[in-house]
């Protein structure tokens, strides 16, 4: 017999037995699954008491003892196979509106009933009501008890379409039916993008649509909701086909607005600790997404470098040092952009000036403004695209090899990978560029009298203060490119060139440069030979890099030609004097290794005498260096450029003929600085060489 309403009503809203926990769970399973047989009898004929009991039971449901027992009971199972069916055509929206009650209050902090929602596979049907203006507001929250922290409900919400739902309200003027769970819908979409299904079904302008909600004007938001709608937004821009789709609809300039508003958003002042928090979070996924999508090809193509997207950027490198996350931003996409020589040559006067600000505020004394170590790091990494473009380097050169980039090699010493990048952009202002290394090589405080430091001489000091072998690698280059351009410069007299370079450190008295004084070269040598020396000699010794030993061996061959033999060709032999670095050269001309214990090889394993620096040896015995030079004949022996990539292959690669060119400038012009065994091990590898050839 079925139950009166007063009588279903007093059912549903009966109170446990005092007694112990366990045995009030009982009681409350047994009490709903008396409502559950009352509700089956009522179903489908009598919906009007479905309601009835649904209301009543979602209310009791609010209390967190209740919500085991009612999903214990079966009672949730019930409601749930009721759920956006339409059979009885009488109060279906009231059924609807009260089972999802009833469902979102026993799902909230409740996985067991979030499993049995998943389980029954029918959130695709609470997922339709969303449709429905009525419910839409009720069925928003509901759906986010069942998703959140619950994976599975996730997944299941994301392959039923729940973004594509969600999306539409945004876009459209259903949103007015649940503006007050706007910051629910953004907190849902926050919950989906990590779902790799979200690929296959979400909307394409998905990220787009929620960035203008969350900076339209038609609806603005509180800072909590705008927050929470960034976060989804940048989720979904984490995937390479949302960015795709981002880039080449001309939304950046959205994204540009939402980032630079985590700064100056009302109410901004008075935000609590987690929306800060959550704040900071927007900006560091902000950095990442930028950097991803100013490196898509699809960027340079929609947005040139007058776009307003791009000047924006530049405008942003003049932000307050408070903004470091929109600042790095800015560095990173520019030196996305600067990837190639035209446009880092466009780029260039436009933003030197603001880097190099940033870059002096990071000097000590440190100031409050001082940029972080990440921001430092962009602006470097930025600057060394910039650097690459020959007509650039005179151009960046002035304002920061003088006193900016000195001070950063020795400052940023406990930031070692802002270290390496301030060396490496070094080494790069030097590529080719005599004005840079003129300035790089003069003495701090050039006088009559001074046979000081220089910059050149402060960086290669600091190649024995850090232990982090690419920075070590990074300076040694520096110099290896510094030699190359002081002894060699196409279309100019070297001699003239080398000296130009060194300028500073003539007898600065005079005003008037006269011409060549060969006490400058072996001021510059006595004062920087050692370094140089032990540059080269690391470059030639170590293996990961094949293309820089070339280069090492090209500049070393360089310093040993006219007129630089007594001066640069001395620090050649010097870095030379380990049998590491015999054996280096020997495996550059020949392609093998120098055999240990090989009569026929005695002479090269025997090469470890010392080369002296002094001009005391000018009548030391020849050991048939002349007659070998005079054997090569006709053979040409033209130093050639290095290749990036020279060949591996046993004789046939280039490094072989510098290294074979080396050789014989050592043997012509400076056999009388070496002892008879290498002597001998030169003359033995430079035959290997010729034969290779």
């Amino acid at each position: 017999m079925l139950r009166t309403v007063s009588e279903l009503v007093a059912l549903v809203e009966a109170k446990p037995p005092n007694g112990e926990n366990a045995d009030r769970k009982a009681w409350r399973t047994a009490k709903m699954k008396e409502v559950l047989a009352e509700a089956e009898q009522l179903f489908p004929s009598r919906p009007e008491l479905l309601v009835l009991i649904a209301e009543k039971v979602a209310d009791e449901a609010r209390e967190p003892y209740w919500r085991l027992s009612i999903g214990d009971s079966g009672l949730l199972d019930f409601y749930l196979k009721v759920v956006g069916t339409n059979e009885q055509e009488i109060l279906p929206q009231l059924l609807n509106k009260h089972i999802l009650r009833l469902v979102g209050n026993l799902a909230a902090d409740c996985d067991e009933n979030r499993s049995r929602v998943v389980a029954s596979g029918q959130l695709k049907a609470m997922i339709d009501l969303l449709t429905d203006d009525f419910l839409v507001p009720i069925a928003i929250p509901v759906i986010y008890n069942v998703c959140v922290d619950y994976d599975p409900a996730q997944l299941q919400a994301s392959e039923a379409g729940l973004s594509q739902h969600l999306v539409d309200i945004l876009a459209g003027e259903r949103l007015e039916k649940c503006r007050p769970d706007l910051n629910v819908t953004a907190r849902l979409l926050g919950l989906l993008f990590n779902q790799g299904t979200e690929l296959k079904v979400a909307n394409s302008a998905t990220p787009s649509v929620i960035l203008n909600r969350a900076l339209g004007s038609s609806y603005p938001v509180d800072l909590d909701t705008f927050v929470e709608l960034c976060t989804a937004a940048l989720g979904y821009l984490t995937y390479e086909q949302f960015q795709k789709e981002f880039v080449t609809s001309g939304k950046v300039q959205l994204l540009q607005e939402a980032f630079y508003k985590t700064y100056t958003y009302p109410g901004l002042a008075g935000a609590d600790s987690d929306t800060i928090d959550q704040l900071k979070q927007v900006r560091n996924a902000s950095v990442t997404v930028f950097s991803d999508i100013s490196s898509l090809p699809d960027f340079m193509s929609t947005y040139s470098l007058n776009s307003p997207v791009v000047r924006r950027f530049i405008q942003w490198l003049k932000a307050p040092p408070s903004f470091s996350h929109l600042l790095t931003t800015a560095c990173l996409s520019l030196g996305n952009l600067c990837r190639s020589d035209k446009s880092s040559t466009a780029l260039v006067n436009d933003v030197l000036d603001p880097l190099a600000k940033i870059l002096s505020d990071a000097i000590p004394p440190f100031k409050e403004t001082a940029p972080t170590a990440q921001l430092t790091h962009a602006v470097l990494s930025l600057l060394k695209n910039l650097a690459i473009p020959l007509a650039n380097k005179s151009v960046i050169g002035p304002s920061l090899l003088p006193h900016i980039l000195p001070q950063l090699w020795t400052s940023t010493s406990a930031q070692p990978q802002v270290q390496h990048v301030a060396v490496s952009l070094t080494r790069l202002l030097l590529v080719n560029c005599a004005r840079n290394i003129r300035e790089i090589c003069s003495p701090y405080l050039p006088s009559k009298s001074n046979n000081g430091i220089s910059r050149l001489a402060a960086l290669m000091a600091l190649s024995k203060q850090t232990d982090t072998e690419p920075t070590k690698m990074e300076i040694a280059r520096a110099v290896c490119s510094a030699c190359r351009v002081m002894h060699k410069s196409p279309g100019k007299d070297i001699e003239q060139t080398f000296l130009e370079v060194l300028l500073p450190w003539k007898l600065l008295d005079s005003e008037t440069y006269t011409g060549p004084e060969i006490g400058e070269y072996e001021r510059f040598y006595a004062t920087h030979g050692d370094g140089i020396a032990s540059a080269l000699a690391s470059l030639l010794i170590q293996t990961r890099f094949p293309a820089v030993r070339s280069e090492a061996i090209f500049a070393m061959t360089l310093m040993c030609g006219k007129p630089w033999a007594s001066t640069g060709g001395k620090t050649v032999l010097q870095a030379l004097q380990s049998d590491e670095a015999v054996r280096a050269l020997a495996r550059a001309v020949t392609g093998q290794d120098i055999a240990p214990i090989s009569s026929e090889q005695q002479a090269l394993t025997n090469a470890v005498g010392q080369v002296s620096l002094s001009d005391n040896n000018d009548n030391k015995a020849r050991v048939g260096g002349d007659a070998l030079l005079q054997s090569l004949g006709g053979l040409d022996l033209q130093l050639a450029d290095p290749p990036k990539q020279p060949a591996a292959a046993r004789g046939s690669g280039i490094v072989d003929r510098n290294g074979v060119v080396l050789l014989a400038e050592i043997l012509k012009s400076l056999s009388n600085e070496l002892e008879p065994e290498r002597e001998k091990a030169f003359e033995e590898l430079l035959r290997q060489g010729i034969e290779l050839l």
